[in-house]
């Protein structure tokens, strides 16, 4: 749902970090309406070129060139305008929500503008309808999942009614149920609204289909900007982004293809259709085996977070064997960070065995447990991080298990 209106216009934007250059003569167009997908590998300059399209959360540094907003050089947009107008969703939930219940945090913004009592209730609760989440309204943000703090944080910037959302990997934290969920939201805000979205994402498969322009950056540079089956065709079979595409432009790359490039299982499915043979319809898989010795057990496991609340995990049975690659999958909620956090001792359950390599996990004494035999890597990496550079943080990780 696309316009021809110009709502961002970018001249000759460059930015550096000391001698550093982050962003290298950015010029380009964004115009009303459209789904707009940036990719590119870490450190290409996605965040950066962002953040310079909402000023407040622009990083320190040296910067030259311009962005017009609607027409007007950003400089000359008021604070006002900027904060309703432009909404921004971050990659991490936890960096954005700042109240204790989530009406609260919908309410929020629009207290800050200085929006009145009887228009801030009605578009909370007009929000709240919208994305579903009324059955949360008087939760703390607290008792949350990833997947819906990261909902509650695009409500709460939506209740403002900005003409454009941007968002910085917003998926980033969340399991794909929960990401797929997001993505189809966003396509519902372009498709019903007219809202103009920006964002830059690791995860293609969702978002590539649902975008109306593909921009692929690399080292501050813009290497492509153009319809996505486009930009895709002309990415070069040694690209580590096209490693990163759909499943369907992977294999048109593959098979040399020619013609339109799909982007979705539809598209792949017809462009095999059309130019192959079908014959077989069943391949035969070898019958998987595990091993005998079990890694992480879990026998009618219960645990809740309060007295008073309903279980997180409801008699969990589970078995992962030496070996084996083992995938939690559910939706927001139900418990697969919970069940995670239990293996590792990270929460104490209140009924059933957890067993480590066989033996009892409350047997593991004085840190053993993280000692050459299990290891967490949390939803927020920030989380794991003591000290100010790599070197500092493998030195003091060699020393806690000695």
């Amino acid at each position: 749902m696309q316009d021809n209106q110009v709502l961002f216009e970018i001249k000759d934007l460059c930015k550096s970090f000391g001698d550093n250059l982050v962003l290298d003569h950015i010029s380009t167009e964004i115009k009303k309406g459209e789904v707009l997908v940036i990719i590119g590998p870490s450190g290409s300059g996605k965040t950066t070129l962002l953040r310079h399209l909402k000023p407040v959360l622009a990083p320190h540094g040296k910067h030259t060139g311009e962005i017009l907003f609607n027409g007007i050089p950003m400089e000359q947009v008021s604070q006002r305008d900027q904060a309703a107008k432009i909404g921004y969703v971050m990659q991490n939930p936890d960096d954005q929500i700042v109240t204790d219940k989530v009406w609260h945090e919908l309410a929020f913004g629009l207290e800050n503008l200085g929006v009145p009592d009887r228009i801030i209730r009605s578009r909370t609760a007009e929000m709240a309808a919208y994305f579903g989440i009324e059955d949360w309204f008087d939760k703390n943000t607290s008792d949350l999942s990833g997947g819906q703090k990261q909902l509650l944080n695009l409500a709460a910037v939506m209740v403002m009614q900005p003409s454009v959302l941007i968002l910085d990997e917003p998926t980033a934290q969340l399991d794909p149920i929960a990401a797929s969920e997001f993505i189809s939201t966003l396509k519902k805000l372009n498709r019903e609204l007219g809202l103009t979205i920006i964002i830059a994402e690791h995860r293609l498969e969702d978002v590539i289909p649902v975008s109306d322009k593909l921009m692929v950056m690399d080292k501050g540079k813009i290497i492509g900007y153009d319809l996505p089956e486009q930009v895709i065709e002309k990415l070069s079979e040694t690209s580590s982004v096209l490693e990163a595409m759909p499943a369907a432009a992977r294999l048109y790359h593959r098979l040399q293809g020619k013609g339109r490039c799909p982007v979705d299982v539809r598209g792949g499915r017809s462009y095999i259709q059309e130019n192959y043979r079908n014959d077989i319809k069943k391949i035969n898989c070898e019958k998987y085996s595990h091993k005998d010795k079990k890694a992480l057990e879990f026998s009618e496991v219960y645990f809740r977070y309060e007295r008073n609340t309903p279980d997180v995990l409801c008699g969990l049975d589970l078995c992962v064997y030496e070996n084996e690659i083992y995938c939690i999958l559910g939706g927001n909620g139900s418990g697969k960070t919970t069940a995670l956090c239990a293996a590792a001792d990270l929460i104490k359950i209140y009924s059933g065995k957890i067993r480590i390599f066989g033996t009892d996990i409350k047997k593991y004494k004085n840190q053993s447990l993280y000692k050459n035999c299990l290891a967490m890597l949390p939803q927020d990496v920030q989380t794991v991080f003591l000290k100010n550079t790599v070197k500092e943080e493998l030195e003091n990780a060699e020393e806690a298990v000695k």
